[in-house]
């Protein structure tokens, strides 16, 4: 039986566009999961591998695939190879034929999350000195600047909608 594995990492990040892939593969059980990829905790990969039978096939998204060598549930010493060799593939070993291309209509759920971590510039820039007190002022638990940033991403992101 196929089974697949899916992970994101943020709440930025959707699982149906792995899901369907995924179903589209023929896998007929899916285990997902949305954490950190700091954090080591994989409680959907562990319920995956206390489930699969030795004839079963794991079919996995590349960027899933990463975390599955970080389990900390103890493995038996065959598996946890096969795992770590999983992992370890690079990506033009890791045959994909049987995985049909995602039709166009997959993509209409998948959304761009607008300006995702673009690169920070440091530039010089006047600003009226009342409307940096208020941003020190409201900041809270962030950092001015940062507020000022979002400030000006969500300005930009709705004269662009």
């Amino acid at each position: 039986m196929l089974t697949g594995y899916a992970r994101v990492s943020t709440d930025d990040q959707d699982l149906r566009l792995r899901r369907g892939l995924l179903t589209e593969a023929g896998c007929r059980r899916i285990f997902e999961e949305k954490g950190s990829g700091a954090s080591r905790d994989r409680p959907e990969l562990v319920r995956l591998l206390d489930q699969i039978r030795a004839d079963d096939v794991v079919v996995v998204r590349r960027q899933s695939r990463k975390g599955i060598a970080m389990s900390k549930k103890a493995l038996s010493p065959e598996l946890q190879d096969q795992l770590n060799k999983l992992a370890a593939l690079p990506d033009d070993q890791i045959d994909i034929a049987d995985i049909p291309e995602a039709p166009a209509e997959a993509w209409l759920q998948a959304r761009q999350p607008g300006l995702y971590r673009p690169i920070k510039k440091p530039v010089t820039l006047r600003l009226d000195a009342d409307v940096v007190a208020w941003f020190k002022k409201h900041a809270q638990d962030r950092g001015y600047q940062t507020e000022i940033n979002r400030v000006l991403r969500r300005y930009v992101q709705d004269a662009q909608a």
